[in-house]
């Protein structure tokens, strides 16, 4: 399925539901999500799962690279999520990159919208380890941020050059370094690594080993990029007027699916 398939495909789906760009108040949401403090505004529009699903698929498909980037940050404040989209995403870029010649320079923005949709696996596990996401708990649906990290480690030793790769690794590496099925992945990451010879791998794999899969590369994803939205999204105080209009875009998209 090529990526115009995969858009139609989404699209007969979400064809009776209500766009998100049809919300008359979409734009001030918008306004939210490009500012400093967009992770309060993600958590609080996530606690509203249909609505937080809508937005983030219209979001996506708008092809509006800006606003593919809100999607993807906000998949890791959704709350509850019935649906798997950290893989369709995932998915979805992934065709996208295709569709463009191997140099050509919108291939680097997939890159920089895997890294992101990586970075919010990492916010959707803490938020629900921490209980700021009190409905996702079934290993249904939180296997979906597992199974597109395993998906971008995979792809990446078959030829996709994502940046993202070793903190995709680095994060299933702590959380499952004793599973039967990360030893299979770190054998297939070891003959990668002797392929490749590139010394970023070398070290990496040498740290997972004699770690048991505790990392420098996650620690400091954890610090450095992970933390800082945590605390906007939790210590930030949203005033009555944004949670209004967040609440009535949640009715709009509820009343209209």
């Amino acid at each position: 399925m090529n990526f115009q398939k995969l858009w139609s495909y989404f699209r007969r789906a979400e064809s009776k539901e209500a766009r998100f760009f049809d919300c008359p108040k979409a734009p001030e949401l918008l306004e939210m999500f490009s500012s400093d403090n967009a992770e309060a505004y993600f958590l609080a529009i996530g606690k509203h799962t249909l609505a937080a699903e809508k937005i983030a698929k219209d979001l996506y498909f708008s092809g509006d690279e800006t606003y593919k980037c809100y999607a993807a940050r906000q998949l890791g404040f959704i709350d509850g999520s019935k649906k798997h989209l950290f893989v369709d995403l995932y998915r979805a870029e992934k065709q996208h990159l295709d569709s463009y010649p191997d140099k050509d320079i919108h291939r680097n923005f997939s890159n920089q919208l895997i890294e992101i949709l990586v970075v919010a696996t990492v916010v959707r596990f803490d938020l629900m380890y921490q209980k700021f996401l009190v409905n996702t708990r079934s290993a249904r649906l939180g296997s979906d941020w597992v199974n597109c990290l395993f998906e971008v480690v995979a792809d990446a030793m078959n030829g996709y050059a994502w940046s993202a790769f070793p903190w995709a690794l680095s994060i299933l590496a702590f959380h499952f370094y004793n599973k039967k099925w990360f030893k299979v992945l770190l054998v297939k990451y070891e003959e990668f690594v002797v392929q490749t010879s590139d010394e970023t791998h070398i070290r990496l794999l040498d740290e997972i080993k004699t770690r048991n899969g505790e990392t420098e590369i996650f620690e400091n994803l954890l610090n450095e990029v992970v933390i800082p939205k945590l605390i906007i999204a939790n210590d930030y105080k949203i005033n009555d007027y944004e949670i209004s209009t967040i609440n009535d875009i949640a009715v709009f998209m509820k009343n209209r699916s």
